[in-house]
């Protein structure tokens, strides 16, 4: 839609009607480009604000960080409306108490309830020492002071087994009180807001911004953003704004709970025609993706109030997909933990499924719950007595085995007793029936290698495989030895280990050379031309090129990759140059290629999207496989058996150098220029506690989603350790959840 607007009204937005959308590669290059520009004219005016920030942001002489901290601005600051700008309006201090007092009042009703329940008791039973220590607490709280050292709780030596069981569960509830507010006080004491660190930041992110628009401009290319931003220009042109009204009297929007700021401003702007919006923000899950849910949460309460007759909302609660029993299971869980202080919604009173569908028939349930319960730590089962040389031999037990054999194993069961409708009959599940659901994959492999073994399985793990940085890259060289006229192949390997050049090395050699059409003509031109060191750089790429394609013409893709990997030391530039790289992934890569014979064809599987499965078959399984995805993938999907497994596992949060907030702008540690130490600043504390709650209702959401898939079966999974103790379900319990099994387990016990 914005693209159609601008090629008809380019004139009132300024852009040559014959632009392009900007590719990913052309795109990083450019803002590459931009952003070293800004830098040096910086550096050369000796800007002495520019010169601190580029000290505190960068490591050994290398500015990577710091263009990284000003990208993931702009990236943020391009899904806002330019009126008023937000980089140029001053940040909204007010919104820090804000956010601290509302995160303090979750915690105070929480901590005050226990201790006060905890105070009444000891008084009625005449414990003083716990009277003594809940009042320490509770004037500490009162005062946002730090929590002094607590008096003595001893025991009496004749007190029977409830008092005992009280004077521990007083010990544990004022001691978790005084090392939650101590460690809440000291975050937000450091008063400093450092507003010249944040004002360049913000300047910096401006003119970048605006490099990298001249950039784009010169070769008549617009990104994503800038297709919805002149969208918006144009349609704020009064005369252009009543013609579109005029076209279009209604309007559709669909999956409206994964809106961001600008494209609502968009839709805003057809204020006169009727509006009808769809989505469910239950299902809301790209926060990654800088989506917004409160758009669609503020929309649903103004309509629902009734306080304007002419909006409307209407509750889609009927369910048509599953059987009685899992929405009940819904319903129980969502009803508990979703509130709308807590994810925005009142399920209880306005999600509630409702729904006729009866079970099936079957010996095994329509939802179960199956934990593993595993030791504090993970350890070795011995076949006979412990020694070294039968070390190998032995069984780790680890969390994801542990999981692994409990889904194996229902998977048998649910196979045999389980039930599902296939064409009007009740019959018994095939491996096709069955999904198998994880959060992400990158803390499943082992779990999916265990399964493997066992049970035919088909997934998307190998599309996720190719895209991770660590596959990216041998993809890219392989791609060069195939075939060097490849564009994007070219630079990626060129950057990476085989290459050795930097990014800005990429771009001098492309300065050099601007008028060639396609990049890999300009590499050639430099490498034949130029004599410095990009050019000898350039000359040992292309002798290494040589050698492997004569390699690659006789050996097969997995003997390739083995090749490859331990010439250029592969594992170990992984290890020193990736923070995040899993060699796990290269192992995989390395079994998928095993399926193919020649390199060609196995190029020809990957640039076409028909990736086989990276395990064998067993023998006589036909075409019929179990189906592994993640939770992202099956959104808007539904499948008659549902593993949701990995429900375990700890939730991940931010730590960014830098958080964003529309309101307060950046939450900024606290820099002691001096000393060169840094400290937690009460901004950056007040934005993370912010930030922090926004991810705990994404996981809530992703949960939902995952939950919801199931027609017939639905299976839980997960481990917990021995002492294993539930969570309450207060607000701020709810909040604080470590894991999916949280929740569960809280709402169960």
């Amino acid at each position: 839609f914005c693209a159609d607007l601008i090629r008809k009204y380019y004139y009132v937005a300024g852009v040559d009607s014959a632009f392009t959308v900007i590719q990913d590669l052309e795109a990083s290059l450019k803002k590459s480009k931009a952003i070293k520009k800004v830098f040096q004219e910086y550096l050369d005016s000796g800007d002495q604000s520019f010169l601190k920030i580029y000290d505190i942001f960068t490591r050994r002489r290398k500015d990577k960080k710091l263009a990284g901290i000003i990208n993931q601005i702009y990236t943020f600051y391009r899904t806002l409306p330019k009126d008023p700008d937000w980089l140029a309006t001053a940040p909204d201090l007010d919104a820090v108490e804000e956010y601290i007092e509302d995160y303090k009042k979750l915690a105070d009703s929480f901590y005050i309830k226990q201790l006060e329940s905890i105070r009444d008791h000891a008084e009625a039973i005449g414990y003083e020492p716990a009277v003594k220590a809940v009042k320490c607490v509770l004037e500490s709280i009162l005062n946002r002071e730090l929590v002094p050292n607590l008096p003595s709780q001893k025991k009496p030596t004749d007190c029977d087994t409830e008092t005992e069981k009280f004077i521990d569960f007083s010990r544990d509830i004022c001691k978790a009180a005084k090392g939650f507010y101590n460690k809440f006080v000291q975050k937000i004491s450091q008063e400093e807001y450092d507003r010249e660190i944040v004002s360049k930041l913000l300047e910096v992110t401006a003119k970048f911004a605006q490099k990298y628009d001249e950039l784009k401009r010169e070769d008549f290319e617009l990104d994503f953003a800038d297709l919805e931003h002149y969208a918006f220009e144009i349609l704020n042109n009064e005369e252009v704004k009543e013609e579109i009204k005029q076209k279009y009297k209604y309007i559709f929007v669909d999956e409206y709970q994964d809106i961001n700021p600008m494209q609502e401003a968009i839709i805003n702007l057809f204020d006169g025609s009727k509006m009808f919006f769809v989505g469910d923000v239950k299902q809301s899950i790209y926060r990654f993706r800088l989506c917004d849910p409160d758009i669609f949460i503020k929309k649903y309460r103004d309509f629902k109030s009734g306080a304007n007759p002419a909006c409307e909302a209407i509750d889609l609660n009927d369910n048509f997909r599953s059987a009685k029993s899992i929405l009940d299971f819904n319903n129980e869980i969502f009803s508990r933990i979703m509130t709308a202080g807590v994810g925005g919604v009142d399920y209880d009173r306005d999600a509630r499924f409702v729904s006729n569908n009866p079970d099936l028939e079957s010996e095994y349930p329509a939802v179960n719950i199956v934990l593993g319960r595993i030791p504090q730590k993970e350890y070795i089962e011995p076949e006979e007595v412990y020694s070294v040389k039968s070390h190998i031999n032995q069984t780790v037990i680890t969390s994801k085995k542990a999981e692994a054999d409990i889904i194996i194993n229902e998977i048998g069961k649910v196979l045999e007793a389980g039930r599902v409708l296939k064409d009007g009959q009740i019959q018994k599940p095939d491996f096709s029936d069955i999904v198998i659901l994880f959060r992400s994959v990158n803390n499943s492999l082992e779990i999916i290698r265990e399964i493997s073994k066992v049970y035919p399985v088909v997934s998307g793990i190998e599309t996720q495989v190719l895209s991770r940085p660590e596959i990216l890259m041998l993809i890219d060289y392989i791609k060069v030895i195939d075939n060097f006229y490849q564009d994007i192949s070219l630079a990626g390997a060129m950057k990476s280990v085989f290459g050795k050049l930097d990014e800005n090395e990429l771009i001098r050699i492309r300065e050099r050379y601007p008028k060639t059409d396609f990049y890999y003509q300009a590499v050639l031109e430099y490498k034949k031309n130029i004599k410095d060191d990009i050019s000898q750089k350039l000359n040992a790429f292309f002798d290494n090129i040589e050698q492997d394609k004569k390699y690659a013409s006789c050996h097969n893709p997995h003997e390739l990759l083995l090749y490859i990997i331990t010439k250029y030391n592969y594992e170990e530039y992984l290890l020193t140059c990736f923070e995040q790289a899993d060699y796990e992934y290269v192992e995989m890569f390395l079994d998928l290629a095993l399926q193919y014979k020649t390199v060609q064809e196995f190029l020809d599987y990957i640039d076409n999207g028909e990736i086989s499965p990276s395990i064998e078959m067993p023998a006589g399984s036909g075409s019929k496989a179990i189906r592994i995805m993640t939770i992202h993938q099956a959104k808007g999907l539904e499948f008659p058996i549902v593993f949701v497994c990995g429900l375990g596992a700890r939730f991940k949060h931010s730590a960014d150098e830098i958080f964003l907030d529309q309101r307060v702008k950046l939450g900024i540690r606290y820099y002691d220029y001096q000393n060169r130490v840094k400290f937690e600043s009460k901004t950056r504390a007040a934005v993370g506690l912010r930030n922090r709650q926004k991810e705990i209702e994404e996981e809530m959401r992703v949960l939902y989603v995952g939950l919801t898939r199931a027609k017939y079966h639905l299976v839980l999974t997960g481990t917990i350790k021995d002492n294993y103790r539930p969570i309450g379900l207060e607000p701020f319990e709810i909040l604080n959840a470590h894991s999916y099994l949280d929740w569960i387990l809280a709402v169960l016990s």
